[in-house]
């Protein structure tokens, strides 16, 4: 395994709970040391993709009880996924996805400003034509659920190193034989690559083209004010805004998809101005808060806003987990289940996942669609 984030920490988990050999895990860094340690911990069920749903029901589920399965405390804040709309064409689009989201299970409501407003008062709902809101949404903590898959694997054998990067991958007769560390070479049969953003810089050992770009995501942290205590994780979809408080601070950001492609992961401090004044817009209490700190991480983009999950065609042994678009801690106990159910032959999940196959952009193989639900 090449990544401890949380995509890769989770495979090796549920790869141990099958009772599969020796599992080793190699990261350059430490754990949670990449995108999942600048991930906002949101956790939603409100997508346009039937898989997306799929994945977020199963890993959602398992967050409500990662104490007692993986014996790791967790916080998990329920505080429901509120997108507010001001577009009668996008209305319509999220009305499909709403019943979708029924369909499945998801307790998902169309409601009206006039229902908003008196669920959340400090909502300014003026020129909105519609909300969604999910009661089963919240906010987590990824890296306290790294940590938690991290000891729990760790409990069924699992080798993580930590400060451990892969150097160079050998490939036999088309096939996955090991791959070389500054502590020496490691061979193995079985090979799977979660390593979110940085995952194309294996484009040329494996000889395949992943689809995936880092772009930078930035995260302002602004003082609490009165009204934003109780708010929901609160999405403005024209903008791209998002707010959502925290225990001692509130969280503001999105609004920077036109950021180019680029590791440079650094804030862009002239963006908040505009960014603050989406959301301002929306809950006028903001006014009064201040910014007092920031930080900046990479999302792993790929075409369609949809993960890559499964075996790497080029070269035999090789699994890709990677591409999560923004959704890495929100998928990773479902993604889990799904690589180790591919890698031993077992059915470990109720869906199908065939549509986030590496080749499905191909002429031969198309996606199953592009997830409009991404901020």
């Amino acid at each position: 395994m090449i990544g401890a984030g949380i995509i890769g920490l989770s495979i090796a988990y549920h790869l141990a709970s099958l009772g599969t050999g020796r599992i080793v895990v190699l990261e350059r860094e430490s754990i949670a040391s990449g995108t999942t340690a600048k991930a906002t911990g949101g956790l939603r069920h409100q997508f346009s993709q039937r898989i997306h749903v799929q994945l977020s029901k199963r890993s959602i589920d398992f967050y409500s009880t990662i104490e007692d399965r993986l014996g790791y405390p967790v916080p998990f804040n329920r505080v429901g996924y509120v997108f507010l709309v001001d577009d009668e064409a996008v209305m319509e689009s999220l009305q499909q996805s709403v019943a979708m989201q029924n369909s499945l299970g998801v307790p998902t409501e169309l409601v009206t400003p006039t229902h908003l407003h008196s669920r959340y008062p400090t909502i300014n709902v003026e020129g909105l034509v519609a909300a969604t809101y999910c009661p089963l949404d919240g906010v987590g903590s990824p890296v306290d659920a790294a940590m938690a898959f991290a000891n729990a694997a760790r409990r069924l054998g699992v080798d993580i190193r930590e400060g451990c990067a892969v150097t160079d991958v050998h490939v036999e007769n088309s096939r996955i034989s090991g791959v070389s560390t500054p502590m020496g070479r490691i061979d193995c049969n079985q090979l799977v690559v979660a390593t979110g953003a940085w995952t194309s810089r294996f484009n040329q050992a494996l000889a395949w083209e992943f689809p995936i770009e880092p772009h930078p995501r930035q995260v302002f942290v602004l003082t609490p004010v009165d009204g934003t205590r109780d708010l929901p994780f609160l999405v403005d979809v024209r903008s791209g805004t998002y707010v959502h408080a925290e225990a001692n601070d509130v969280l503001l950001g999105g609004g920077d998809r036109d950021r180019g492609a680029s590791y440079d992961a650094v804030v862009e401090w002239d963006r908040l101005a505009t960014i603050a004044e989406a959301m301002t817009h929306r809950i006028p209490a903001l006014k009064q808060a201040r910014a007092v700190n920031a930080w900046c991480g990479l999302r792993e983009m790929t075409p369609d806003d949809m993960p890559l999950l499964g075996p790497v065609p080029s070269v035999d042994g090789v699994w890709c987990a990677a591409g999560f678009s923004g959704h890495g801690f929100m998928h990773a106990p479902a993604a889990g289940e799904v690589v180790a159910g591919l890698i031993t032959g077992s059915a470990t999940v109720d869906f199908d996942v065939s549509g986030l196959r590496l080749d499905r952009f191909s002429s031969a193989h198309g996606s199953v669609g592009t997830e409009t639900t991404v901020f």
